[in-house]
């Protein structure tokens, strides 16, 4: 909390630096592209606080007023475009707050983005959807660029090839009363072995595959009278 607060108080300087993907803006375009899908705008430190400014709009506003997902977002932000180095250590804690699903599966991306860098990231997740990309980023090193040209209308491209010796994922439990973290398996072939996830989605689909049966039994009782 401290270093969030010496973060906002000193942005407008730090806003004066440039971090090592601006300085080869060119070079990292595919980092910054996937950046601003996921803010949808830019920030700017002025005097009077920190501002908003929407794509596409002329105007900007107050970031109190932001929605939370862009609040959310503005120390990400500032740390790609002024902060970032190589051999860095990037925590952060639930990166999927308050963004939509869709944005989650681009903040897994533009990680991986960061990870292949030499920025080592380290994250606390209750997301499926990141875990998930990260999992799908690390399949994906397995293809050849004939076969990555096939999915290119889902966004990949062979940048977001994740080696899964880079990746380490465990899982936080509590056996008898004692918090422990349990190390989950990860393969390049098969991604991220993350079943806490897995068990309540399939109890979900069959819960509601059952409440589907009912509704199309009742229909058809009703259509029966």
């Amino acid at each position: 909390m401290r270093d969030n607060i010496a973060f906002i108080r000193d942005i407008k300087q730090i806003s004066k630096q440039e971090s090592i993907f601006k300085k080869h803006k060119d070079e990292y375009k595919i980092i910054f592209e996937i950046l601003g899908k996921i803010i949808g705008g830019k920030y700017k430190a002025t005097d009077a606080g920190i501002l908003f400014q929407p794509k596409g709009s002329k105007k900007a506003y107050n970031i109190e007023i932001a929605s939370s997902s862009v609040r959310s977002l503005l120390m990400l932000n500032y740390y790609i475009f002024h902060i970032a180095n190589k051999n860095d250590i990037l925590m952060i804690d639930e990166p999927e707050l308050n963004l939509h699903p869709k944005n989650q599966i681009l903040v897994a991306r533009l990680l991986v983005l960061l990870v292949n860098e030499g920025i080592k990231v380290f994250i606390t997740t209750y997301s499926d959807y990141i875990v998930r990309e990260l999992s799908n980023c690390i399949m994906l090193n397995n293809l050849s660029n004939e076969q990555i040209q096939k999915i290119k209308k889902q966004g990949y491209s062979k940048e977001y090839g994740l080696e899964s010796k880079k990746v380490k994922a465990y899982l936080a439990e509590n056996i008898k009363g004692k918090n422990t973290l349990r190390a989950v398996e990860i393969r390049q072939d098969l991604g991220i072995f993350m079943e806490t996830f897995d068990e309540p989605i399939d109890l979900q689909n069959e819960n509601q595959g059952l409440i589907f049966e009912e509704v199309m039994r009742g229909k058809r009782s009703g259509d029966d009278k």
